[in-house]
């Protein structure tokens, strides 16, 4: 009895459910058998009776059982997706860019790139260089020190991102959503800003809030370095 009982403890949940299924299936065709009998049918009406209700007991429990193991096979793929997730967030961190470059292809084949799964991410100093983002959702991501130079950022959701000292240079951002993000510091010559949404609460690089009034090109065009001829006063 003791080791019918340590069998039972060791079987899993969903196990256990499937068998206490079967068995009060089984009961109540029994059950209602007994009753039958008991009611004067005869034992041949008895047997019929009994057959039936075990078959439907048997048909029931298959088809609970299937029902069971897919939300359980359900659970286990979303299990296998959430660390794949957390896996490659962490692949975002590398130090080394081939790794970071594998981790957006495989974020990018997954869907994941798009549906918020990077939002609000901590990417300090993230080698994303020439790495493909388009569309991608970084709302609120943290990119501080990032370098994404040559990154291929059309349509993507750059809001509230934290983008201090980011290297922007020669990214496309055609498109892009600037609104309320954090660009001090951030290097955007040769960025393309065609399209870009921006607001009164997207800090510029140099620090002043946007405005329409604001000249975007004094932030993507290099200007050379004037330097004084000493002959000439």
């Amino acid at each position: 009895m003791n080791k019918l009982r340590l069998k039972w403890r060791n079987i899993n949940y969903s196990e256990r459910l499937r068998w206490k299924i079967l068995l009060f299936l089984v009961s109540f065709g029994l059950g209602i058998s007994a009753f039958s009998l008991l009611s004067g049918e005869n034992i041949s009406a008895f047997g019929l009776n009994l057959g039936t209700e075990l078959i439907g007991a048997v048909i029931t429990y298959w088809l609970l059982a299937q029902i069971l193991e897919r939300s359980e096979q359900r659970q286990k793929e979303i299990e296998a997706e959430k660390t794949l997730k957390e896996n490659l967030i962490l692949q975002l961190k590398s130090q080394l860019h081939e790794d970071v470059i594998r981790a957006v292809e495989q974020l990018r084949r997954k869907g994941w790139l798009e549906d918020g799964t990077l939002r609000q991410c901590i990417l300090p100093n993230a080698m994303l260089e020439n790495a493909y983002l388009m569309k991608a959702d970084l709302q609120g991501t943290v990119l501080e020190g990032a370098n994404l130079h040559n990154a291929k950022l059309q349509n993507a959701n750059l809001g509230e991102a934290y983008l201090v000292n980011t290297k922007l240079n020669g990214t496309d951002l055609r498109g892009a959503n600037l609104k309320t993000a954090d660009l001090r510091n951030a290097d955007l010559h040769g960025a393309i800003l065609e399209g870009v949404q921006f607001d009164i609460t997207t800090t510029l690089p140099d620090g002043r809030k946007w405005s329409p009034d604001i000249d975007m090109t004094d932030f993507i065009i290099y200007k050379a370095q004037v330097i004084p001829n000493p002959f000439f006063r």
